[in-house]
């Protein structure tokens, strides 16, 4: 299996895959050269939603000379045929939006267990990222959601990767919520016992046969400090 853990892995007007920091070769080389893709949205129930994320994926790849034979897009109206569709696909998208909405409903197609054995490539976007990892960091994003006290900031996910990480920060680095900023008073306090990796749009990390090497700006939020994992174009390789 190849994973690709993605902030975003279109460009900028959602036109084509990302190039940046040599994302689109990259996955272009491990895919074969006629594609069936899966592609799993966020919110089973959003219909409507899916179906523009799912096409907007489906130009991007195709403007980017990518083959599509096969386009599907998984949510309420066909998950009973979700390990059909996972074994029959090359290429699967997990799709960008709210953690927890997408954690719970890849819990209820039992996701975790399909992918198992699965050998293709995986390209997560923002959330679809986020919940790759063994245990998910949900960091608070909706009003309301870091002042609920029954909210829950770890989820369990696909078990892909250990690697925890916070997407967007070229976007969201500067945004506060319920009254706090989200970094210096959520991700920060919440980084004493664990390891967040930040991403921007354009940076990725990639993942094969147990080597993870982050590719793009990066940073490491660790025991209440942020500090600079690399600048844009080069690669690093996390520990495992």
């Amino acid at each position: 299996m190849h994973l690709f853990l993605t902030s975003s892995n279109l460009t900028l007007n959602g036109q084509y895959i990302n190039e940046e920091n040599g994302f689109r070769s990259l996955l272009f080389d491990v895919l074969p050269h006629h594609i069936r893709c899966l592609y799993i949205a966020s919110d089973p129930i959003d219909t409507t939603h899916n179906d523009e994320w799912g096409n907007y994926q489906k130009k991007a790849l195709m403007n980017s000379h990518f083959l599509v034979d096969i386009f599907t897009i998984l949510d309420d109206r066909n998950k009973e045929k979700t390990e059909e569709l996972v074994k029959e696909s090359d290429l699967i998208i997990l799709g960008g939006g709210h953690v927890p909405t997408q954690n719970k409903f890849f819990r209820e197609i039992h996701l975790k267990k399909y992918l198992k054995e699965y050998e293709g490539v995986i390209v997560g976007v923002s959330a679809g990222s986020m919940n790759c990892a063994k245990t998910v960091y949900a960091m608070p994003e909706l009003p309301g959601e870091y002042l609920d006290k029954k909210y829950q900031r770890y989820l369990p996910g696909l078990e892909l990767t250990q690697t925890m990480i916070i997407p967007h920060y070229n976007e969201i680095h500067d945004d506060c919520l319920d009254g706090v900023q989200i970094f210096k008073d959520i991700a920060y306090p919440d980084s004493a016992k664990r390891t967040f990796i930040v991403l921007v749009d354009g940076s990725f990390i990639h993942i094969h046969e147990g080597k993870e090497v982050i590719y793009g700006l990066s940073y490491k939020i660790e025991k209440g400090k942020q500090t600079l994992i690399q600048e844009k174009g080069c690669m690093f390789t996390l520990d495992s």
